[in-house]
Order: C-alpha cells, then structure tokens, then sequence
C-alpha cells in the first residue's frame, strides 16, 4: 500500500484498526513510511498515536518510538518527518499518549511510555495529569508504576483546585459517593453514644462500600507514604487526616495516622 492510498483509506481514526494490526516488524520497516503516516494522522478528536496508546499496542509503539530516537530504521535510509514529538500528540481533550494509555487502564502501556519519556506530569486542557486520573479511578498497579518513575515535584503537583494527590488519594478512597457515607456518620452519632460503636459502624460502612477491590486502600497507604517524604507537607497531611475526619473514614484516619507514626519513627534513627 503506498503513501497516496493511506491518504484516501484512513479518513477516521476507525480506520487505523486494520492498519495497526500489521503483525511482524519487518512488516512495518518495509513500510515505514506508511506507519509514520498512520501514527501522524489526526482527525480532529484523536491522533493515531494516542489510538495505539489506547489500544495498548505495545510493539508498534517501541517501534515508531525507537524510529523517533534513532532518526531512521536502517542505517543510511531516510525516513518520513515525524510532525509532533510523539509522546507529545494531543487529543481534543488535551490527553497524551500517556494519559489515553492511563484512561485505558493499560499499565504496560503506561510504563513504555513513561520508560521513554513520557511525563506523568503533562496536563490535559481540563488540568488533569495522568498521576491525579490513576489516583482518581483507583487504578493502583497504575499509580504503583508511575511511583517508581515520579520526582518530587510531580508528586507536589496540585491540580486546578489547588488540591494535592494526597487530598485526591482520600476523596477517592471508596465506590461510594461521600455524601452518602457522611450521612451515615451523622446517623450513627444521632444513635450510637459510644464512640466506638460509631467507629465500629463506620468501618463497616465502608468496608461494604470498598467491599470490590482494595485498591484504593493500596492507594493511600502508597500515596502517604512518598508524600510524607515530601519537604515541607506536614501541613498538608495533617490535613488531609483531618479531611479523612470530617468524612467519617476512621479506617483512612488510621492508615495515615500509622504511617505519620512509622515516618516518624524512622526519622529519629
């Protein structure tokens, strides 16, 4: 297939399914000009390389990214300009590569990318950065990943309201909508005196509502952890123990509270 007829062919990003699913790689360095096409194209909503990064089409993507790094697939061939840095494609919604990849929930994905360059820190147009989506949909291999690679910085990073991966790691927590399990706090401080019977209640409560998956548990004991060896954050933990209070989530409250303890600990030797 020559250059002219991916022109006419690929007129939609449906279109690149077929043409991706080419499955050997002296397949695709016979007809490279062809891939780089494919994965420049851009319709307006997507580009194809956020299509591959979606799709999870791993191979494909070492490929055209090791042809990014090294200029040309064979030695003293040409090869097609590359229009956009590829790791930098945008979809209409701002998304990289990565962060389509991250949408997916395609973890392997994720790592290629971050493995080459990838930042975990680019925002979208709505100000989200792939590190605050993983945290948001307790995708916790995903945050897991991105914790190896993240600095300092892009753990520091707040989103568009000013708030800390740490404050999104204890929203997050549970499948549940928080006005309902504040709801159930007040109802069991109207019906319990004991304060302990409210406690008891409330781990229930949420150990019900958590009941799927313990992800976001994993989460905010990884989440705790590296933010508590951030300079300067003390107050922010703090509050967000408090933010975890005022939620009636007494089994986050312990999480933290056993990580400042163990952080603390650890610090005097």
């Amino acid at each position: 297939m020559d250059n002219t007829g991916l022109h006419s062919l690929v007129t939609s990003v449906e279109d690149l399914a077929q043409y991706f699913s080419i499955p050997l790689k002296k397949e695709w360095q016979s007809n490279t000009e062809n891939i780089i096409h494919l994965i420049n194209f851009e319709d307006g909503k997507t580009s194809g390389m956020n299509y591959a990064a979606s799709k999870g089409y791993n191979i494909l993507l070492l490929y055209v990214l090791d042809l990014e790094h090294s200029g040309s697939p064979h030695p003293g061939s040409p090869s097609p300009p590359l229009e956009t840095p590829l790791l930098d494609k945008r979809d209409i919604r701002g998304d990289t590569p990565l962060m389509s990849a991250v949408l997916a929930g395609n973890c392997s994905t994720a790592e290629l990318l971050i493995r080459n360059g990838a930042e975990i820190s680019r925002r979208n147009y709505y100000g989200e950065t792939p590190l605050f989506v993983a945290i948001q949909r307790r995708y916790h291999t995903m945050v897991d990943i991105m914790a190896k690679y993240a600095t300092d910085i892009e753990w520091g990073i707040l989103d568009v309201q000013r708030r800390s991966v740490l404050f999104l790691a204890v929203e997050n927590m549970y499948n549940c909508p928080k006005v309902h399990m504040c709801k159930t706090y007040e109802a069991l401080r109207e019906t319990c005196h004991d304060p302990n019977q409210v406690i008891k209640g409330m781990r229930e409560a949420f150990s019900f509502a958590n009941s799927i998956s313990n992800d976001g548990m994993k989460i905010l004991e990884l989440v705790s952890q590296r933010y508590l060896s951030l300079p300067g954050n003390e107050a922010e933990y703090m509050a967000c123990i408090l933010l975890a209070c005022t939620n009636g989530d007494m089994l986050s409250v312990d999480a933290m509270v056993r990580q400042k303890c163990l952080h603390d600990e650890q610090a005097r030797y």
